[in-house]
């Protein structure tokens, strides 16, 4: 529950940042960002979020969409904690939710040390906005049904990542 009212914030900027539109006055860099501990919408705030409404994954032009250093790394952690996952055969409403727990701090420390522009930055955006919305249903679910759906959801997410992104 503590994790709820940071995710529920984080959830909202990105939605309404989707009306946003994208222009060299109001996109600046990653670098330019203050990364607060507080303020995890600050990456989402810098992006059109246009994009997101079609969340399904294409490659640039037959190609792999490239990933920096730093979210490659926070993208395997990620990819990490759902193995771990899978291999604990969750069976409770407390082990998804920790899955769901553990998945939205692995993408707000990807959010925090991206440093990616672009149609790239675009194409991870597409990738995690989806799992942004599950982590988000896990946290507010009481039902065990719906926490099972959601994490499967995220882990297909998650084991798509590295068809599209090298």
């Amino acid at each position: 529950m503590k994790y709820f009212l940071p995710i529920l914030i984080l959830m909202l900027t990105v939605w309404s940042c989707q009306s946003n539109s994208n222009t060299d006055e109001n996109h600046g860099t990653h670098q330019e960002m203050s990364h607060e501990k507080n303020d995890m919408a600050s990456h989402s705030d810098d992006h059109d979020h246009d994009a997101m409404h079609d969340t399904s994954l294409k490659l640039n032009d037959g190609k792999k969409w490239q990933l920096d250093a730093p979210t490659r790394k926070n993208a395997d952690h990620i990819k990490s904690v759902t193995a771990q996952f899978q291999d604990s055969k969750a069976t409770t409403l407390a082990d998804f939710k920790d899955y769901g727990n553990d998945i939205q701090e692995g993408l707000n420390q990807m959010i925090r040390e991206c440093t990616m522009t672009g149609a790239d930055d675009e194409a991870l955006h597409q990738w995690f906005f989806p799992i942004m919305g599950n982590t988000s249903q896990i946290a507010k679910t009481d039902d065990l049904e719906t926490a099972k759906h959601s994490s499967h959801e995220i882990i297909e997410r998650v084991h798509e990542l590295d068809q599209y992104f090298e």
